[in-house]
Order: C-alpha cells, then structure tokens, then sequence
C-alpha cells in the first residue's frame, strides 16, 4: 500500500512532506503550520534523587549529607511547617570543598526542621 502524503511548498520553494507513514503533529495558526514528526515512546528513566534531611538539634548551621551526587534544590520548614529561606552553600564542611554529596544551610536563627533536597 502505498503511503499518503500532503507537500507543503514554502515561499522559498522548499517542500515538506507529511506523510501517514509516521505520527505526525500539525499545528496550524493563521498563515502558519508547524509539523513535527512523533516517534515512538522512550523507556521510562530512572527518576530523580531525591532524600529529606531532619534537623532535630537546634542549630543555624545544618550539615546535611545526601549522597545524590549532584547539586540539589533545598526546600526547608521549620518544625511548624513554615518555609524558611537560608543561603545553601554546596561544600563539604571538613575541607571546604565543592561537593555534590554534600551541603550546608546557614540560617540567621537557630530552629529544628527538616530540608526537602531534590
């Protein structure tokens, strides 16, 4: 069977095929159409890392130690839930390194929570 396809001629005479041989996406606005051809599914990653870290000493420094491997959003609330902004610094505390496993949150008070990293 053979397959069926429009040409679409642009002004500067090139031509696009949309052929039913593959999924095709159109999109059309005003004097404007827009093809993308779809393929099939991917497999599903991995995911993404993620670990929440509970601070339960009262401190306005807390050394969190993750072990994702990477540099992750933090989220932090304090122990009634409240979202709290500190200054995230992404160094291993014993030789001030740079690290991807590990990270300080400095805070202006001392508090108890817990640090969503992502």
């Amino acid at each position: 069977m053979a397959n069926t396809y429009v040409t679409v001629t642009t002004p500067s005479g090139n031509e696009v095929h949309v052929s039913d041989a593959t999924t095709n996406k159109v999109v059309s606005s005003g004097n404007t159409v827009v093809v993308t051809s779809v393929g099939t599914q991917g497999p599903a990653g991995a995911g993404d890392l993620s670990t929440t870290h509970t601070q339960n000493t009262a401190a306005s420094t807390w050394q969190v130690t993750h072990n994702l491997g990477k540099y992750p959003s933090v989220t932090v609330v304090d122990s009634a839930d409240n979202h709290v902004i500190g200054t995230v610094l992404y160094k291993d505390w014993s030789n001030n390194s740079s690290s991807t496993n590990k990270l300080q949150i400095v805070f202006e008070g001392t508090f108890t929570g817990k640090a969503f990293l992502n």
